[in-house]
């Protein structure tokens, strides 16, 4: 008996990894270019949860949407049956829109990084690192006493460029985790018309599901790391701006959407 339920178990599990696998296998397109090697294990890593967790969250939302029947979703898009859209139809639109949206908004702000304000940034700069300037006056003097008497404003110095390098660093790792989760959460958007059916039929469970998403998103996610040890592979990648991916990635789901479904 426990024999039967172990694998009665287990075959649920292998549904749910080749239903994600199925759904999610394309997302290696876009997924890829945050597991280059100018990426340390530890950010690689970050990645693979940030991504894992955003799939797991829409099986999350699958599950809230399973519990109210499976018409609901039918019933809220009203009209007559021959009428409304399909439900697939219309969560690939909205996930298309929403990525389209998303990619408006991550150009604008490379557009910002790319044209800043220079001068008024190298202005502050220069005003914070101004104790260098009366090293300059105290060489052109007695450089002796420039050098015992200005090392404590130079390692300052040094420590507030150090700091500034840190904190740029950190605010790109928040924005690429930022956008990974999501990209992710909108591009496994389509995971919705999947995985309800199967939690509204009793065909799995949310623990088997679960469980399969987070194994398979695994697998995406070291097929990601195995396509970038690819030197070419990983060039191309890094050379791609995210805006680029996102937008591409938003346009073939509105195609998708608009031109290929009922």
């Amino acid at each position: 008996m426990l024999a039967s339920a172990i694998v009665h178990f287990g075959a649920g599990v292998s549904a749910a990894i080749v239903a994600k696998l199925a759904s999610g296998v394309d997302d290696v397109l876009w997924l890829s270019v945050f597991f280059t090697p100018h990426l340390n294990r530890k950010e690689r890593l970050h990645n693979m949860l940030t991504y894992t967790s955003a799939c797991l969250s829409q099986t999350g939302l699958a599950f809230i949407i399973s519990q109210f029947g499976s018409t609901v979703i039918d019933d809220l898009l009203g009209g007559s049956h021959d009428q409304h859209i399909s439900t697939d139809r219309l969560v690939t639109l909205i996930s298309g829109s929403a990525l389209c949206l998303y990619s408006i908004y991550l150009g604008i702000d490379c557009y910002k990084e790319t044209f800043p304000g220079q001068d008024e940034h190298f202005e502050a700069v220069a005003q914070q690192n101004s104790p260098s300037d009366s090293i300059r006056e105290v060489d052109d003097d007695d450089y002796s006493d420039c050098e015992v008497g200005d090392l404590p404003a130079v390692m300052e110095t040094m420590e507030i460029e150090e700091q500034e390098r840190f904190d740029d660093e950190t605010v790109l790792n928040n924005k690429q985790s930022r956008s990974l989760a999501i990209v992710a959460f909108l591009g496994s958007m389509d995971d919705l018309t999947l995985f309800v059916p199967l939690l509204v039929s009793n065909a799995l469970t949310i623990l088997q599901l679960a469980i399969g998403v987070i194994v398979a998103t695994v697998f995406i996610s070291v097929i990601c790391i195995s396509l970038t040890r690819c030197q070419f592979v990983a060039n191309f990648l890094e050379k791609i701006p995210l805006v680029a991916i996102v937008g591409t990635f938003s346009v073939i789901l509105l195609a998708n959407g608009i031109l290929f479904m009922e």
